[in-house]
């Protein structure tokens, strides 16, 4: 078994047409061979924040 830290990359998601941010994001890439996608720490000051697997497409 390998240990490895994986850094998160801070995000934040905006409306394109108006440019207020929708979200702020915490994003993290997993590869665990049979599952890869993405580790999300989401939060919204109106909703609040929530933990998220964002699995990648065709997996």
């Amino acid at each position: 078994m390998t240990e490895e830290i994986i850094p998160f990359n801070l995000v934040a998601y905006e409306n394109s047409l108006a440019g207020d941010v929708i979200t702020d994001a915490a994003e993290a890439q997993i590869d665990l061979g049979a599952l890869k996608g993405k580790l999300m720490i989401v939060y919204n000051e109106n909703v609040g924040g929530q933990v998220v697997f964002v699995p990648t497409k065709g997996t």
